[in-house]
């Protein structure tokens, strides 16, 4: 069976709402290892720079060149864009509470 690697880009730290690392993982495949970690060197700022397009600018931890397969079987679900913003509330999902009754003439002071 044939390898194939793919690149990881590890952040720094750890996320504060999953409790584990934030990943880039890169959709380019290389049939060798070395294949992959050169590529990695050649364009560590482009890299870099789609990575902080994603998240945001964070120190980087370091770049992993990784077998696909064993990746998969780790079972990692990558987010989306859509998955890390926070989501605004639409009108009708606001809570009642805060609001003054209608019938009142303000707050009592």
């Amino acid at each position: 069976m044939v390898k194939t690697f793919i690149i990881l880009v590890v952040l720094a730290g750890f996320n504060p709402v999953t409790g584990g690392k934030d990943l880039m993982m890169f959709p380019q495949e290389f049939a060798t290892s070395e294949a992959c970690l050169d590529y990695a060197r050649e364009n560590k700022e482009p890299l870099f720079y789609k990575t902080w397009e994603f998240y945001g600018v964070q120190k980087i931890e370091n770049i992993y060149c990784v077998d696909k397969e064993q990746l998969e079987k780790m079972n990692i679900q990558p987010q989306t864009k859509e998955d890390i913003t926070p989501k605004q509330k639409e009108p009708d999902d606001i809570e009642e509470w805060w609001r003054i009754p209608p019938s009142s003439n303000g707050l009592n002071t």
